[in-house]
C-alpha cells in the first residue's frame, strides 16, 4: 500500500510551469528536491518543494518562502544560487543543479579527508559563513550533508533554518551538530555557526561525528561532555588542531571568530 509520505512527482510531470521533473534528487522530513529541466534556461535545475503530505502545513510553506527570498539576495561562489521562487499554487524554489556529492557522502565512501583537503574545506566554508554573517544571517544547520563538493568548490546548501541572530528555539537544527546554546534554545549569534564549522571539520578529520545520538532522543551529548580533542583521532598541524578544538568550546565567547578561522586556514594553505 502506498502511503502519502511515499508519493513522488512522476518523471515527465511539471513541478511548475516550465519545469519538467527528471528524477527525485533527495528527500527530507519537510521537503523534496527534484532534478528538473528548465525550458527557459534549457538546462537542468534543482526544484525544492514541500513533500506531498505536508503541502498544507504553514510552517513548511513559511520556511520555503523565507529560504527562497534569502537565497535570491545572495551571491557567493561557495553558496548555492537560486534562480526563481514560485509562490502559487504551491511554493517551488528553483536553484542551480550542481554535479558532485555531499561531504557526507564523500566521507561515507572514502573515509576522512587528507590535511590539504581539510584545509580546502575549512577555507571555503569560512568564506561562505563570513559572507553570511556580514549580512546578519546565521545558517544554523552546518553539517557534512549540507556541503556539496562540485567542480573543486565547496557549496553551502539548505538555508531552510537560516535567520538573523536572536532568540533561538530548543532543538531547532540537526541534533548532533547543534551548538549547546542552540540545543537549549538560548540567544544565537555567530558562535553558533562557528561551532558548526568545528563539528564539520572534526568529522571530516576523524571520519565520524564528534557526538552521537544518545539513547534518550531528547538528550544531547554536547550538553553532557566536551568534544574529544581532535588530536586523539589523528595527527594534524598543531594550529589546525587547536582551531578545531576551539570551535567546539561549550562557552560561545571562548570560540574563535569566523575571520580568525579564515586567517588560520589561509596561513596554513
Amino acid at each position: 500500500m502506498i502511503v502519502a509520505e511515499d508519493i513522488e512527482i512522476p518523471a515527465g510531470s511539471e513541478v511548475a510551469p516550465g519545469y519538467t521533473v527528471l528524477r527525485l534528487g533527495s528527500r527530507g522530513s519537510l521537503f523534496d528536491v527534484y532534478e528538473v529541466w528548465s525550458v527557459e534556461r534549457h538546462c537542468r535545475c534543482a526544484a525544492k518543494v514541500l513533500r506531498p503530505h505536508r503541502r498544507d502545513e504553514p510552517k513548511g510553506r513559511r520556511r520555503l518562502f523565507r529560504e527562497g527570498r534569502l537565497l535570491l539576495g545572495l551571491s557567493h561562489p561557495n553558496i548555492v544560487r537560486a534562480y526563481e521562487l514560485r509562490e502559487r499554487p504551491d511554493p517551488v524554489l528553483v536553484m542551480e543543479a550542481l554535479p558532485g556529492m555531499t561531504v557526507q557522502y564523500w566521507l561515507e565512501e572514502n573515509g576522512r579527508l587528507t590535511t590539504p583537503n581539510l584545509l580546502h574545506l575549512g577555507e571555503h566554508l569560512a568564506s561562505a559563513v563570513t559572507y553570511l554573517h556580514r549580512r546578519r544571517i546565521l545558517h544554523l544547520d552546518l553539517k557534512p550533508g549540507n556541503l556539496l563538493v562540485s567542480g573543486g568548490l565547496i557549496r553551502l546548501i539548505d538555508f531552510s533554518l537560516a535567520r538573523a541572530p536572536g532568540r533561538g528555539h530548543p532543538g531547532l537544527g540537526t541534533h548532533i551538530y547543534l551548538a549547546p546554546e542552540q540545543a537549549l534554545g538560548r540567544t544565537l549569534g555567530a558562535p553558533a555557526d562557528v561551532w558548526g564549522i568545528g563539528a564539520v571539520l572534526w568529522e571530516a578529520a576523524a571520519g565520524r561525528p564528534p557526538f552521537e545520538y544518545p539513547d534518550d532522543s531528547d538528550a544531547y551529548e554536547q550538553l553532557i561532555r566536551r568534544a574529544t580533542s581532535i588530536r586523539r583521532e589523528r595527527r594534524l598541524p598543531a594550529a589546525l588542531a587547536d582551531g578545531i578544538d576551539a570551535c567546539l568550546e561549550p562557552e560561545p565567547r571562548q570560540r574563535p571568530t569566523v575571520r580568525e578561522l579564515a586567517e588560520l586556514f589561509d596561513s596554513l594553505l
